[in-house]
């Protein structure tokens, strides 16, 4: 994962306050988000410089602009613009104190950045968001206990942004949890599909080194010290030859086989229902093992990285692959 800031705003920016637009700023307008939409961001910055100049107090005009500088990496304008709006008193301020945040963290201005997400976090603490931009200065900085913080109020806040995920998997590594340091990868490919193959590498590394790495680490909770002791005496190197089967291969294999034996340790040594991991990690988990999909749940996974593979397992299982598609669409995990 890129661990420079990451912004995901477009998507919130309709619900900014409605700006009224003269027809020919309109047009101007609309193409140039659609260049920017389509990551065409010169053609983007052309067209709503000219809708700026025809209209520079425009609330939806400066905020496309600004969004438009940013990724074009020139920080400064992206600043000058965010500092206007904020003036302005708009809605939906939270997107334009992350925008505002990440582009000083950009310049190099990073206490100039804490203070702006601090300032941000005052007036909106539930913005997951500016939760996790700066849990990501944390990380970047090495304060791997204000990431951690900050990630996990992030996730509590929204829970299916994929990418807080990956975030805590990286401080629990950091920190020498491995287990900790799984549970997220494997929601995180969950959510992202064919994307999510960055996590799955990861994820197969922590189990293929996983025991090595880590072991002189101490573990700083009796729960996932009892995990991690059950977990040696079961979880294996490699497929015996004999038991291999070509279809899918030995590392596919493997990794099914090792996944259930931690789904099954964590079904016989239940945590607390109101702590942070069983509430987004275990407790899926143990639902699926639960209702036996931990072989599906595995295959469906692996597509990101073993797709003909995983897809061969799937149409072999295609009635498990529905009942289980059905069963996740439905999942409740209050």
């Amino acid at each position: 994962m890129n661990k420079s800031l990451i912004i995901f705003l477009l998507l919130l920016f309709p619900a900014i306050m409605f700006s009224q637009m003269s027809p020919k700023v309109k047009i101007l307008y609309d193409d140039g988000m659609y260049d920017y939409e389509t990551k065409d961001y010169s053609s983007a910055l052309i067209n709503l410089q000219r809708a700026f100049r025809l209209d520079s107090e425009n609330i939806k005009v400066m905020y496309g602009l600004a969004l438009v500088n940013y990724e074009l990496k020139d920080y400064k304008q992206t600043i000058y613009l965010c500092k206007r709006l904020l003036a302005k008193g708009i809605s939906n301020e939270e997107e334009v104190f992350v925008l505002y945040g990440s582009s000083l963290d950009n310049l190099g201005k990073k206490n100039k950045a804490y203070k702006i997400f601090e300032k941000g976090l005052k007036k909106h603490p539930d913005n997951y968001l500016m939760l996790y931009n700066t849990a990501l200065m944390y990380f970047n900085d090495k304060l791997y206990d204000k990431a951690f913080y900050y990630t996990k109020k992030s996730i509590e806040q929204n829970k299916y942004y994929a990418h807080s995920h990956f975030l805590l998997s990286d401080i629990m590594i950091k920190k020498g949890y491995r287990i900790r340091a799984m549970l997220p990868l494997y929601v995180y490919t969950l959510m992202t599909g064919k994307v999510g193959v960055d996590a799955y590498n990861n994820l197969i590394n922590l189990w293929e080194a996983g025991p090595l790495l880590f072991k002189n680490t101490k573990i700083n909770d009796d729960y996932f010290r009892k995990i991690q002791t059950a977990l040696s005496k079961v979880e294996i190197k490699t497929i015996p030859k004999e038991k291999v089967n070509s279809t899918y291969g030995a590392k596919l294999q493997l990794f099914v086989y090792n996944t259930n034996e931690l789904f099954n340790i964590l079904s016989t040594n239940i945590i607390d229902k109101n702590n942070f991991w069983w509430k987004n990690y275990i407790n899926l988990f143990v639902s699926v093992r639960n209702n036996n999909y931990n072989d599906v749940f595995c295959y469906y996974l692996s597509k990101c990285k073993y797709e003909k593979e995983a897809n061969i397992w799937l149409s072999n299982n295609s009635t498990t692959f529905m009942d289980f598609s059905k069963w996740l669409e439905s999942y409740d995990d209050k």
